[in-house]
């Protein structure tokens, strides 16, 4: 992970971890506070190789942040900015 506060900009590399090649649906992060280094969200999305990227929905919840990611082939990037 790049250190947020310096960037403005955060990205965690996400793998569909699996014996076979499944579509990996409604898979829910938790991101702690303390990851962004005190910095405010400002958006999320997911950037892979076989899709557009996306921009995901994010909802604040015990000192830390849900993140939904609809749909995960083989790995994507979640990639998390901050203002």
């Amino acid at each position: 992970m790049q250190d947020a506060s310096s960037s403005g900009r955060a990205w965690f590399t996400l793998f569909a971890v699996s014996g076979q090649q499944v579509v990996q649906r409604g898979l829910s992060i938790h991101l702690n506070d303390r990851l962004l280094g005190g910095a405010r969200l400002g958006s999320v999305s997911l950037l892979s190789p076989d899709a557009d990227p996306v921009q995901l929905s994010v909802k604040s919840r015990d000192g830390g942040m849900d993140i939904t990611i609809p749909e995960l082939r083989i790995w994507g990037l979640l990639v998390v900015e901050v203002e």
